[in-house]
């Protein structure tokens, strides 16, 4: 039996906004629900537990050998040098910096982003 706290989650997922009103309670309810799902936990405890490999895998980026954008808002959660390393390391990628967006982005600036990704493509 797992315990579940959905305040707790709730809380987690508005650490990725920069306007938690994005995170309706319609959507609450479903990303609860999707985590709910029979195998999401242990899915959720392997993702963790291989955590250590995500560095890793930075280091085949440089065989992509096809157009990428990379997006981010500037209060990502993720750390401006991991940012920098992530667009590095992709062969002629190109970057986008979305301002009032978090690591959710396409809650935050939903708009904006679909704009970016027609633009690239």
């Amino acid at each position: 039996m797992r315990l579940r706290n959905s305040l707790v989650e709730r809380r987690i997922l508005e650490g990725g906004l920069c306007d938690p009103a994005a995170l309706t309670p319609e959507l609450l309810a479903q990303l609860i629900a999707s985590g709910a799902r029979p195998g999401h936990y242990r899915a959720f405890l392997n993702l963790i537990r291989h955590a250590h490999l995500w560095e890793d895998a930075r280091q085949v980026y440089g065989q992509i050998g096809i157009p990428v954008l990379v997006v981010y808002g500037d209060r990502d959660w993720s750390l401006a040098e991991e940012r920098r390393r992530t667009v590095a390391a992709i062969p002629g990628a190109t970057a986008e910096t979305v301002p009032d967006g978090g690591h959710f982005l396409s809650l935050d600036q939903p708009e904006r982003l679909a704009e970016l990704i027609k633009g690239f493509a």
